[in-house]
């Protein structure tokens, strides 16, 4: 027996969808931004040489990934450092202190800090639906999985316990037709409304 009820582990699917969404959405606004920071720098008569730091690369090694046995000197630009290239952060940036400063420029803050809040936000319901998909004694189910027990068939749970054939748990429900099912706690999905 199915119903057009949703599971709340078709809510999650969906949920983790409109995340991965926000994801990409986030990442191609970012790319964006960065480009537009780094054009504007560039057209602002930034270092081509230093990209702004100040300081160059005179030697590495090469025998670390961290650049920690590099050389470094200054640029013969003049400039001091105080205003980095946006879009361009090495391995050597973080062991001189450099920090991003993307993350503080208003375009930021306008445009992404919002869909931060929106991935947070969505993230949160994930958590909450997955606290509340935990099958009790009471609640009505749905079979998702397994191949004995017909996938789709919804009934009310009556007994939680011990698995005998593995380390989870197990499920007893009763369906609408009276037939008794046991079924794998992983093979069921909590019914909401």
């Amino acid at each position: 027996m199915t119903t057009a009820t949703m599971t709340v582990s078709d809510e999650i699917k969906t949920l983790e969808s409109s995340l991965t969404k926000l994801s990409n959405l986030r990442c191609k606004e970012l790319k964006d931004i960065r480009t537009v920071l780094d054009g504007e720098w560039v057209a602002a008569g930034g270092c081509t040489k230093c990209n702004g730091r100040g300081w160059v690369v005179l030697w590495d090694t090469l025998d670390s990934l961290s650049g920690c046995y590099a050389e470094y000197g200054n640029c013969d630009c003049g400039c001091n450092g105080s205003n980095p290239r946006p879009n361009l952060l090495t391995k050597y940036d973080s062991l001189r202190g450099v920090k991003e400063v993307i993350f503080m420029t208003p375009l930021y803050m306008s445009v992404i800090a919002p869909i931060d809040t929106e991935i947070d936000t969505v993230r949160n319901q994930i958590e909450l639906l997955k606290n509340q998909a935990k099958v009790h004694k009471g609640d009505n189910v749905r079979v998702i999985r397994g191949r004995k027990t017909p996938k789709g068939t919804e009934g009310k749970v009556f007994w939680l316990g011990p698995d005998r054939y593995s380390d989870g748990m197990r499920c007893g429900f009763k369906s609408s037709d009276g037939a008794t099912h046991w079924v794998a706690l992983d093979y069921v999905s909590k019914i909401t409304g």
